[in-house]
């Protein structure tokens, strides 16, 4: 048998002398690992699963309920990777790209319009579609993931841009004599069908991928919502808004000039 042959292997001391293995070792059959893996000079074993109709999201937090209660042995514990560990992962990064968009947006406005205090009504904006956002994963069941992440930041670009449609066109009727107040409401009533076009126009391009069943399509759904949703709300409050943030924004501005003379 294999067991016979093994026992029969010789072995060769150091003193020069010849022995069986069966005269130092005692060979008998048992149950085994096929393999030991480490990772960072600890035995590891590793569960893996696919998933199907749920998001990693709530799945891991499913995963973690459960052993939340497991008392583990001493010198054991439990580690999440693969891409539940890359989603938190992701989306902090995503939180500073988000920061970073916003700061840059703020600069170019800056310097597009002369003011550092008019970005500011824009950048309210912002939150607006965000809300949007939050709303529309609600609405549809959806969770955060790095696809809806991605969509907040594309959603920033977009509602900065009709912001800065409305905001441009009320500064050139105030630099035409124009006064605050009518401006304001000129501005709003004058830039609303591009603004609508806009909005109305990407909306109606992502809803395809928000009702796609095809493969895949979990991922960019979650984009897609958080961008037409977004939208659609901020594009209604921004009429709204960002003309009294705008008043508002000019009223201190004015207050602190004058203060600092």
């Amino acid at each position: 048998t294999g067991t016979d042959d093994i026992r029969l292997v010789p072995v060769v001391s150091r003193f020069g002398g010849v022995t069986p293995v069966a005269n130092i070792a005692d060979i008998q059959y048992d149950k085994g690992p096929i393999k030991i893996t480490r990772e960072k000079k600890n035995r590891k074993v590793t569960i893996t699963a696919n998933i199907q109709d749920r998001d990693i999201n709530s799945i891991g937090t499913d995963i973690r309920a459960r052993f939340k209660g497991l008392h583990l042995p001493q010198g054991y514990f439990v580690e999440y990777g693969g891409t539940y560990k890359k989603m938190f992962e992701t989306g902090w990064y995503f939180f500073i790209g988000l920061f970073i968009a916003i700061l840059l947006v703020y600069m170019i406005m800056a310097a597009l319009l002369g003011s550092f205090s008019q970005p500011f009504a824009i950048i309210f904006a912002v939150p607006l579609g965000l809300i949007g956002g939050v709303l529309g994963l609600s609405l549809f069941g959806l969770r955060f993931s790095s696809p809806a992440f991605m969509g907040f930041v594309i959603l920033v670009g977009i509602v900065v841009t009709n912001g800065i449609v409305m905001i441009d066109y009320i500064n050139q009727l105030r630099a035409k004599g124009a006064e605050k107040h009518e401006a304001l409401i000129r501005g709003a009533s004058v830039r609303l069908r591009p603004i609508i076009i806009n909005a109305l126009a990407t909306t109606v391009g992502v809803t395809p991928l928000i009702f796609s069943q095809s493969e895949g399509s979990e991922m960019m759904r979650s984009l897609a919502v958080t961008v037409g949703c977004g939208l659609l709300v901020s594009t209604f409050l921004m009429l709204f808004i960002v003309p009294v943030i705008y008043s508002i924004v000019g009223r201190v501005s004015y207050w602190a000039g004058n203060d600092a003379k």
